[in-house]
């Protein structure tokens, strides 16, 4: 199943939001880091210590996403990635063979048609398929016998579709 735009939006908007929220965070930490350290002077050693701590406290804060990752979080569920590619494909394939069908049945009307064309016949050609193999016609038009013989017979050995096969509605 293919997913929609609802859920492409939905996955985006909750993506914006833990960014967002890792991004407050940062900056909130550095902002307090940096009062903290103007509120403590410059070369004290004290100030000293405090810098060093809001280094790490802002370093802390930075990778916490890191730290509170669950490698269940990061697990990929292959049976259902594989079941789902497996999806994909037959519905390719079978898409595929429909397409391939339509394409042997619109080339053999059309190659029956232009035969009949050539010997001056206005016919209109229907095809059935026996897989991807032409198996039966149902011909539409005005012929006279030995136009519909000729045909019948150039159908037959041309495209291998027998006589019981042919449908003549004239």
């Amino acid at each position: 199943m293919f997913i929609t735009y609802d859920q492409h939006h939905m996955l985006y908007e909750r993506g914006w939001l833990i960014v967002k929220g890792y991004l407050i965070s940062v900056i909130a930490a550095a902002i307090f880091s940096a009062v903290l350290m103007q509120l403590a002077g410059k070369d004290s050693l004290p100030a000293m210590a405090l810098r060093l701590l809001t280094g790490i406290f802002v370093a802390v804060v930075a990778m916490k996403p890191i730290f509170t990752v669950e490698l269940k979080q990061l697990a990929i569920d292959w049976d259902e990635m594989i079941q789902s590619a497996d999806r994909h494909v037959m519905e390719g394939q079978s898409l595929a063979a429909k397409e391939k069908s339509a394409i042997i049945s619109e080339n053999t009307q059309a190659y029956i048609q232009n035969k009949a064309k050539q010997m001056g016949v206005n016919v209109c050609a229907e095809v059935e398929l026996d897989g991807d193999i032409p198996a039966g016609v149902r011909i539409i038009g005005t012929v006279t016998p030995y136009e519909r013989s000729v045909l019948s017979v150039w159908i037959e050995e041309t495209l291998a579709i027998p006589l019981e096969e042919q449908q003549w509605l004239c």
